[in-house]
This record gives C-alpha cells, structure tokens and sequence, in this order.
C-alpha cells in the first residue's frame, strides 16, 4: 500500500519551529515574485519530472501546464498570503517550496492557523546537500512570522525523498 498501489499521497503536518536536519546548504533564498514566474514553472517541471520516474511513475500530463502557470500567476500576485522561496546555486536555481492557505486539506486536520506547503521541490543534482532544508528553514520563520503554528503538505506515498 505504500509503495503507491493503495495509498497515493499522504498528508503530513508539522510545527513551524525550527528545522532538523543536516545542516543548510550555503544557497541565496528570494522570495519570487511575478516577474519570476518562468523559474517557478521551470521548477514545477523539475518536480514532476521527479514525480515520473519511479517508484513514483504518476504521468506527466502536459494538457495541465496552462492552468498551472495560471495558477503560480495568482499566487504570485498575492505574497502576503503565499510564498514561492526559490534556492539559487551561483545564480542558478536549485530548489523551491510554494506556500500557501490550506485550501486542500479537510477542516478536520486543520484547528490551528496552519499554512500549506504546495510544493517542495530541489533539482536532481542538489539532493542531499542542505537546499531542502534550507528551504523549509526559510519558509518556517516566514510561516512563525506570519503566526502560522502548523505547516501541512501531500506527497507522493511512493515517493522515498518526500518522506522526510
């Protein structure tokens, strides 16, 4: 069931302390903005590039693209209640966490001010050097910042990296 024949995502909820973990890459974090928006897309395709492959094998359905460049469009228009926090590596991006309010989870899990983590994606070649967690570091003072207790996401039960 949890390599994906079962169980396809799996929610997972934390506390917006401080991050564990190795320690953080020496990366440039910036909060992306509009003019942005090809990295972010860039950085989508990356992570469902990761999603295609296996254990994960979900397809990589490019009808969708249209609607979800729309849909980074209009979060990027609204950075007081969402962040795009994209890692660069000598000017070049290396990973992104997209936050957001928690309109995909059930009222049941929620109860506390909780954001969502939409995505969380570092490229192939940076995985395992610190940019997750510098990431997530980053985004959680922004998330404590803003009086967000808890932080919630999906991923892909198959998906080993998205377990941690």
């Amino acid at each position: 069931m949890s390599l994906g024949f079962g169980r396809a995502l799996t929610c997972a909820i934390r506390d917006t302390g401080p991050v564990d973990g190795p320690p953080p890459a020496a990366v440039d974090i910036r909060l992306a903005a509009g003019e942005d928006i090809d990295v972010v897309m860039a950085l989508e395709a990356a992570n469902e590039r990761h999603h295609y492959g296996a254990p994960i094998f979900w397809p990589l359905l490019h009808v969708t693209a249209p609607a979800a460049r729309a849909y980074h469009v209009d979060l990027l228009q609204e950075p007081d209640a969402n962040a795009h926090f994209v890692a660069y590596r000598e000017g070049r991006p290396a990973g992104m966490n997209t936050f957001n309010p928690p309109d995909w989870l059930s009222p049941l899990v929620l109860g506390v001010p909780t954001i969502y983590l939409y995505q969380g994606v570092v490229e192939a070649d940076e995985r395992g050097t610190g940019v997750g967690t510098a990431l997530l570091a980053r985004g959680m003072t922004w998330a404590r910042d803003r009086g967000y207790a808890r932080c919630a996401l999906h991923f892909a039960s198959a998906n080993p990296s998205g377990v941690p």
